[in-house]
Order: structure tokens, then sequence, then C-alpha cells
């Protein structure tokens, strides 16, 4: 869940300050990723791979 992953994220970033290290974090929106996709193609090899409904 979403409150998971935060926690997750805070207890990492404070562990590393309290090694006196920088954390880093990199963010990715892939919100619009598969809007550009193909669909038919994705349907296509999900099916090939085993994955249907």
């Amino acid at each position: 869940s979403t409150v998971y992953a935060l926690l997750e994220l805070t207890d990492r970033v404070l562990h590393q300050m309290d090694i006196n290290k920088a954390p880093t974090t990199i963010f990715l929106d892939l919100s619009k990723a598969f809007d550009t996709l193909n669909h038919e193609l994705l349907l296509f090899k999900l099916k090939y791979y085993g994955l249907h409904s």
C-alpha cells in the first residue's frame, strides 16, 4: 500500500542519516506509460506467455 511504501522510504532515509550517509531517492512517474502502448500487441504477448483470462 501507499502507507507502507512511505513508511519504508522514511525508515530507509532515517537509517542512512543515522549512519552519516546522504540518502538519495529517485522518483519515477509511470502514470502515462500505458497510454502510449499498443494494447492489442500487449494482449497478444500476454496471451502468448500464458497470461489470459
